[in-house]
């Protein structure tokens, strides 16, 4: 077990490099551990003490949650509501459930400088979508939410639909394979309506059908800021696809690939 923690700082020499480039070079380092023990001491020094990393990646994690002692994902739900640095946090392929997100989401509630948040590929169900959905209508600070491969499903769908009614500040959000269906579409499209902020939204391989697509379609006759849309690996249609491609004055990009 290991997980990749990512900081950034300068080389040895940065003399000859010009100062944007320099700055980049101050984000930058990986750490690798091997003890669990350790790793959660160093997580914790790090969202508590450290006040220069702004990216945290622990991809493929699979130990992040552990009922029977304080884990890492308890660790970083903690220290989120405090922490004013962590820009970025990645805990993709990591097993995360809907125990997990409960754990950060009552966090993100609080925290004003996390942007970009990854918890793809991970175990989380309606319920989790649930939790998501409660705390996008309070943060103001997420911007990017990757989503795809989770089993979200139809209720936890409907929740983060309402939920983009009310949130200012998403810009992309994926749902990538996360079991929506047209239903969902629907309610998705109602959001887009009054939404103005969200910019990408990824919504392939879901069970999505014409109808469902057509509900989003017709939403962005009002909304004019959704520039990159996919709705490729769902079921629409070659009549619909003709419209699309014909009518829309707004999006820059629009897949369709397999539909």
């Amino acid at each position: 077990f290991f997980f990749f923690l990512m900081i950034r700082r300068p080389p040895r020499s940065t003399h000859c490099i010009s100062s944007a480039a320099s700055d980049v070079y101050k984000r930058q380092i990986i750490h690798r551990f091997s003890d669990i023990s350790a790793e959660t001491i160093a997580i914790k020094k790090v969202l508590e003490v450290n006040k220069t990393i702004t990216q945290l990646t622990m991809t493929y994690a699979r130990e992040l949650y552990e009922s029977s002692k304080e884990s890492h994902i308890t660790i970083i739900g903690k220290v989120l509501k405090s922490n004013t640095t962590l820009e970025s946090l990645d805990l993709a392929n990591s097993d995360l459930n809907d125990k997990c997100v409960e754990f950060l989401s009552t966090s993100l509630k609080f925290n004003k400088t996390l942007r970009r948040l990854s918890l793809d590929w991970s175990k989380i169900t309606s319920k989790g979508g649930i939790i998501i959905s409660d705390m996008l209508k309070s943060n103001k600070s997420l911007t990017h939410l990757d989503l795809k491969k989770n089993a979200i499903g139809i209720e936890g769908g409907k929740s983060i639909s309402e939920a983009l009614k009310i949130n200012k500040t998403l810009i992309q959000l994926n749902l990538y394979c996360t079991k929506f269906h047209t239903e969902n579409a629907k309610t998705t499209g109602e959001a887009l309506k009054v939404n103005n902020t969200l910019k990408e939204l990824n919504l392939g391989l879901n069970e999505i059908n014409c109808k469902g697509a057509m509900a989003i379609w017709n939403a962005l006759e009002t909304n004019h800021t959704l520039t990159d849309l996919n709705l490729s690996y769902n079921y629409i249609g070659n009549k619909l696809i003709g419209k699309m491609l014909t009518s829309n004055s707004t999006l820059k990009k629009l897949h369709l690939d397999y539909c």
